[in-house]
């Protein structure tokens, strides 16, 4: 393997690790979506990476859902965090949701005395 598909293989193993898909992958390198697939499947060949159908490590789970933010400054705080963990925006909100759900930080972030 060439020292560019070395580099390749080792960056998309450490941004799939991280929670990126493969076409936040793709863009992130600037590689093929189908390039970032083979070294995934390749990867999960060799025992590297768990099989498609294990959980991910960033445990995602479920159903996607949109979710919109229209408040430029949250955006803005969620960008800077992304850039400073070296992650997609998409994770950083991601983390940040499984954290106060799996912590039960409902009412501390929310402030709302859990309204219905």
């Amino acid at each position: 393997m060439g020292r560019r598909r070395t580099h390749d293989h080792a960056a998309v193993l450490r941004l799939w690790r991280d929670g990126l898909s493969f076409g936040e992958i793709a863009l992130r390198l600037r590689l093929p979506r189908t390039t970032v697939g083979s070294i995934i499947r390749a990867a999960r060949e060799r025992g590297e990476l768990p099989a498609a159908d294990a959980v991910r490590p960033d445990n995602r789970l479920g159903r996607p859902f949109n979710l919109r933010i229209d408040d430029r400054r949250v955006v803005r705080a969620l960008e800077r965090e992304a850039r400073r963990r070296d992650v997609s925006l998409g994770t950083v909100a991601r983390r940040l949701l499984a954290t106060c759900a799996q912590d039960r930080l409902f009412d501390a972030v929310l402030d709302d005395g859990g309204m219905r």
